[in-house]
C-alpha cells in the first residue's frame, strides 16, 4: 500500500489525471489571454469611426498608430524568442498581460496623439517581445509532441 493506503497504480493514475487537468487549465488561460491581449492594440480597426470621432483623430493618425504597433512588432519578434529561452515563460506572459492592461487603462483616458503613439509602440513591444514567444514556448512545454491534442487545439486543427 502506498501513501494514504492507496495502491500504487491508483496513485500514478491520479497524478496523470492531475497533470492533464493542470495542462488543460494552463492552456485555457493561454487561449483566453492570447485572445484578449490582442484586442486592445487593434481597437482602432474594430472601432475605427467611433475611435476617430471620440479622440478627434484623422485617418492618417489612425494609420500611424497601426503602423507604430506593426513596426515595433516586426523589430521585437526575433528578440522575443531569445527572451522566452532566457526567462520564465510564465513570468513573461504575466508581465505582458499586466502591462497590456495598464496600457489599456491609459488608452481609456483619451490621451493626446503623441501619447497614443507611445501606447501603441509599447503594446507592440509587450505583445511581441514578452508575450508571443513565451506563449508558444508554454504550449510546446505542455505538449512536446507536435501531433498531441493540445498542440492541435492551439494550432486550430480539428480534434477528433
Amino acid at each position: 500500500m502506498g501513501e494514504f493506503g492507496w495502491p500504487p497504480g491508483i496513485k500514478a493514475a491520479l497524478q496523470n489525471k492531475l497533470r492533464f487537468v493542470r495542462s488543460f487549465i494552463t492552456l485555457i488561460v493561454l487561449f483566453v489571454g492570447g485572445g484578449s491581449i490582442y484586442i486592445l492594440p487593434y481597437f482602432s480597426s474594430y472601432f475605427y469611426i467611433p475611435m476617430k470621432d471620440a479622440m478627434h483623430l484623422s485617418n492618417v493618425q489612425l494609420g500611424l498608430m497601426g503602423s507604430a504597433m506593426g513596426f515595433t512588432s516586426m523589430i521585437f519578434y526575433w528578440p522575443g524568442g531569445w527572451m522566452a529561452d532566457c526567462f520564465s515563460p510564465r513570468k513573461l506572459t504575466a508581465i505582458s498581460m499586466i502591462a497590456n492592461a495598464l496600457l489599456g487603462f491609459w488608452l481609456a483616458t483619451f490621451p493626446s496623439f503623441k501619447v497614443l503613439l507611445t501606447i501603441q509602440l509599447l503594446m507592440g513591444v509587450f505583445l511581441t517581445l514578452t508575450f508571443w514567444s513565451a506563449m508558444i514556448k508554454m504550449v510546446r512545454q505542455l505538449a512536446p509532441n507536435p501531433t498531441s491534442r493540445i498542440r492541435r487545439v492551439h494550432d486550430g486543427q480539428v480534434v477528433e
